[in-house]
């Protein structure tokens, strides 16, 4: 993640500083599930505890529970009903980057759900658009060379997330477009009833709906 972390009023950091002056490279974590292959607590004492990280409800309560990192921040739902990838972007993430996750109806356990990563295409330059202030990297300069404020995501879904649960990036406005699609191959079932990884035909058709670059 680049660019500086929002920590309050006029305070703002381009990086995390150890005790012996180091810059570290870690800006932020992001969770997607509380099971131990996801959340792996010898792991993730091992960041540093001024690096924010940013969890899906339970996995969020459980690393809290830690009593390591100095901020755990609870993600929400990207949604079809609030579909402005701007109403994500949460404390401390700089404005132009939010992340939330999407899930799909009827997955109690939240088991095939997806990280979304969204950052505004222009954050990498000095000039921000009319409509949305404080989005450049490089501070609060005022432009008009830029009008739009669609945004590239990525989508990371470990166990695949159904295709028909994606409709919220299709139809987000501000438009969203899929840098790049994570999701395995494999189709893995415990039972004749419960499926964990959904596979590489889901993949193919969550393709189809996303059209990721990547």
């Amino acid at each position: 993640m680049a660019g500086g972390l929002r920590l309050g009023k006029k305070k703002r950091t381009s990086g995390l500083k150890v005790a012996s002056g180091a810059e570290m490279f870690i800006n932020a974590l992001a969770i997607s599930h509380e099971f131990t292959d996801h959340c792996h607590k010898d792991t993730l004492l091992e960041v540093h505890p001024d690096v924010p990280v940013f969890a899906a409800e339970q996995a969020a309560k459980l690393v809290s529970g830690f009593n390591h990192f100095r901020t755990v921040v609870t993600i929400l739902t990207f949604t079809s009903e609030n579909s402005d990838w701007r109403d994500y972007s949460l404390l401390p993430l700089p404005s132009w980057l939010s992340i939330s996750r999407l899930t799909a109806s009827g997955d109690a356990l939240y088991y095939h759900s997806a990280l979304l990563i969204i950052f505004v295409l222009y954050a990498f330059s000095s000039a921000t658009p009319k409509k949305r202030a404080s989005l450049s990297i490089y501070g609060d300069e005022e432009s008009s060379s830029i009008d739009s404020d669609a945004a590239e995501c990525i989508v990371y879904t470990p166990h695949g997330i159904p295709y028909k649960s994606l409709e919220p990036i299709a139809k987000a406005y501000p438009p969203l477009h899929t840098l790049a699609f994570l999701h395995g191959l494999h189709d893995v079932s415990i039972s004749a009833a419960q499926q964990l990884n959904l596979g590489a035909k889901n993949g193919l058709l969550a393709q189809r709906v996303l059209r990721a670059k990547y």
